[in-house]
Formats: C-alpha cells, sequence, structure tokens
C-alpha cells in the first residue's frame, strides 16, 4: 500500500516538464521535427526557435505544456496517468536530441517511492542520504557498459517548511553531478541535477509490540544534458533555452489538479480500486479556482527556480512583448525576433537581421517588456 499521510498533509506541486532516465510508467510519445541544422553559436547566425506543443494523448486531450525547441532538434515526450496515485497522478518526461544527434536533454518528473519499517517488516527504501550520489548509481545501473569519472559533485539542503503537523519530519535537498565518458573514442560529458523532497513519520508504537515508521519521497526536475566535451558550453546554452522556456498550460495543470483530489477522495472513502482515467477526467471540470491559480504560479515560480540552479551558464528568462501578449524567451542575448507564428530567433548581434540573412520568411524585432 502506499504511504499516503505526508501526501495529504503536503501538496506536492506536478509538474510536466521537458531525466537520463525515462518514466518507467511508458506512456504515449510524440516527435517534432524542425529541418536544418541548429547554429550553437551566438553572434551573426543566431539561434532560431519554434514552439513545441506536448499534448496528453492519454487522458484529458489538452494542452499539456509548451517549450522552445531549436531548429533541427527532435523531441519524444511522454505523459501517463497513474490513476490510483493521488501523489503524482501524472508522470511525464521528454527527450530531446540535436539535429546531429550528438547532444541529447532528458527531463523526468514524478519519480516517486514509499517505505515503511516495523515490527512485521521492512517495505520500500528509505530517501537517499545524497542526491548527486543517487544521480550517479541511476546512470550507471541504466548503462552499464559505459565507464564514468566524477568530475564533481555536490548536494544543498533546502529549507522547507514543515506543515505535517508534528507527524514526522519533511526535508529537501538539491544534487548535482558532473560527470566524463567516452563514445566512440571521444570524450564527452554529462551533466545532471535534480531535487529530493522527503517525509518520515515518527515513530508510533504498534499494538503487536515494537514501533512502526513510514514515510515516503519524490525526484523531481531532473534534468541531464549530454554532449561532446567541446560543445557542453554550447550545449547547456541549448539546454537552457528549452527548460528555462517550459510553460505548464494553466488548464491541463487545473484537471491534473482535480483528478488527484478525486483520486485521494476514493482513496479515503475505502473503495481502494484502480479507477479508470476516464472516470477521473469526467469528474473534472475547466474552472479554474483562486486556489489552482495560486498553485500554478507557485509551480511555475519553482520550476524557473530549479532551471536557474541546474548550471551558471542557464541565466533564466527574459519577458518580451510578443505578438499574442507577452512572451518568455531565454535571457542573456541583446535580441529576439519573431515571425509571428511561433517561432523566434535569439542573437547577441546587434547588427544581425534575418531579414536580411537568408532566415527566410518575415521576422519583425520584439520589445523587452517592462
Amino acid at each position: 500500500m502506499r504511504f499516503l499521510g505526508f501526501w495529504g498533509a503536503v501538496i506536492l506541486l506536478v509538474v510536466v516538464g521537458v531525466g537520463f532516465l525515462r518514466s518507467h510508467h511508458g506512456g504515449q510519445s510524440s516527435t517534432a521535427s524542425n529541418s536544418g541544422q541548429s547554429s550553437t553559436g551566438s553572434g551573426g547566425a543566431g539561434i532560431k526557435l519554434t514552439l513545441h506543443r506536448v499534448t496528453d494523448t492519454e487522458g484529458t486531450g489538452k494542452l499539456a505544456c509548451t517549450f522552445l525547441l531549436p531548429e533541427g532538434w527532435t523531441s519524444e515526450d511522454s505523459i501517463r496517468w497513474i490513476p490510483d496515485d493521488y501523489m503524482t497522478p501524472v508522470v511525464g518526461s521528454s527527450h530531446m536530441t540535436s539535429g546531429d544527434g550528438e547532444i541529447t536533454l532528458d527531463s523526468n518528473s514524478g519519480l516517486e517511492t514509499n517505505f515503511s519499517d516495523g515490527p512485521s517488516g521492512n517495505a520500500g527504501q528509505r530517501p537517499p542520504r545524497s542526491v548527486s550520489a543517487y544521480l550517479i548509481s541511476q546512470l550507471k545501473a541504466a548503462h552499464p557498459g559505459i565507464q564514468y569519472r566524477v568530475v564533481s559533485q555536490d548536494d544543498t539542503p533546502i529549507a522547507v517548511q514543515n506543515t505535517s503537523g508534528g507527524m514526522g519530519q519533511m526535508s529537501a535537498a538539491h544534487g548535482s553531478v558532473k560527470l566524463s565518458y567516452s563514445k566512440d573514442g571521444d570524450p564527452y560529458i554529462v551533466k545532471i541535477q535534480a531535487r529530493l523532497d522527503s517525509f518520515e513519520t515518527n515513530a508510533m508504537p504498534t499494538a503487536i509490540g515494537g514501533s512502526i515508521q513510514e514515510g515516503g519521497w519524490v525526484i523531481s526536475n531532473w534534468f541531464a544534458v549530454a554532449a561532446p566535451e567541446d560543445r557542453i558550453e554550447d550545449a547547456m546554452k541549448l539546454a537552457g533555452i528549452v527548460l528555462a522556456s517550459v510553460r505548464t498550460d494553466v488548464h491541463f495543470f487545473n484537471a491534473v489538479m482535480q483528478a488527484r483530489n478525486v483520486i485521494q477522495q476514493n482513496f479515503y472513502s475505502r473503495e481502494r480500486q484502480i479507477m479508470q482515467t476516464s472516470q477521473i477526467i469526467s469528474q473534472t471540470n475547466d474552472a479554474i479556482s483562486d486556489s489552482i491559480e495560486s498553485s500554478y504560479e507557485t509551480q511555475q515560480a519553482a520550476q524557473d527556480k530549479e532551471v536557474t540552479a541546474f548550471d551558471d551558464t542557464i541565466r533564466g528568462i527574459d519577458k518580451y512583448n510578443g505578438d499574442d501578449g507577452k512572451v518568455d524567451l531565454p535571457s542573456g542575448y541583446s535580441h529576439a525576433w519573431s515571425d509571428g507564428n511561433g517561432t523566434y530567433i535569439v542573437s547577441e548581434d546587434h547588427l544581425y537581421d534575418p531579414n536580411v540573412s537568408g532566415a527566410g520568411g518575415t521576422w519583425h524585432e520584439l520589445e523587452k517588456s517592462q
């Protein structure tokens, strides 16, 4: 049985974003392909970006999220519903590959584990003491034929408010790691980060003697970038573009949060059967409450913070006055252009003009919003 005490006391925000490891739940897949090769350099060529849309084909049928994808890149996306798990009722992953296949960016959400220790025995697994060590172990397990050398690793505690009402202790930590390896005789670098949130109850005496302790933990914001050693800086800049531009659709977020409440109510009513996705969705509606909107804004702010913590190369976002309201684009570029159809070019070259550079189409420069 899943441990639910912690998750009943704490709202975990569901992030279906864009891990070196795929979600073990499987799911639907879609691929977006853009013609041409991506330019990883700044300056005259600029970086051409297309708005990539991820749709939840399994459950709601709604747009789940969007992010900017560099020209020439492809993305395989998976969204999978777990109808009996209100802690993380949806898990998502994306695997992005550059046009030449040498750079990959992976992201994963919703990896979770529960545990219990008691007189009748132990079940599950306690949270790892080190997030970075956990990332390394998972990577090596997934790729047993590759020899990795740890270049650097770091674990940083995250302050969290204990809202368990004295039931136990909550904790969080951020972990990151940089490793080197060889592929076809060439040196490669992989950078990974993730956040760990966990809860352990206070030990409670049992009727049969001894005590029982339960808990749960979840890994989120799992990002991994792999690239040839001489291209890792450019790869991180492109990863920054993708990750900083991720926006969960508010209507999909609303459906997920409502579905989680339905699953929770089902559990506490002791029915305990696995509900079908269609049953869950039929009990949700499109009305977005103030609490949902507040949770959505909090989720997006948390996502932006985790992205910027990934690497110094990733510098967050700048807001521009776009064609249909404000648009978020990666910061660190002096100019941004739009063709009005969801495609953008960012450049650091003050003299660059895509209308005369052979980019094709008709472009207009965007102004940063105040």
